[in-house]
């Protein structure tokens, strides 16, 4: 089941997400280090960065107040 809807995620380079976040490479990897964007290995220092971890870390979910 993964398998096919991995297949139909779309997913990032560190590269494409620095322009849609107008930073620099090493501020997306920083941020992939301290686990505040998740990110899959796909080799050696190569990561690729979900749309959906993205839209996370753009709109995060909205705290309730009591």
């Amino acid at each position: 089941m993964c398998e096919w809807s991995c297949r139909a995620m779309t997913f990032y380079t560190i590269p494409e997400v620095a322009q849609i976040l107008r930073c620099s490479p090493r501020t997306v990897h920083a941020m992939i280090q301290t686990r505040r964007l998740p990110a899959i290995v796909v080799g050696k220092n190569r990561y690729r960065i979900s749309q959906q971890a993205l839209h996370e870390l753009l709109h995060p979910p909205k705290e309730e107040t009591p």
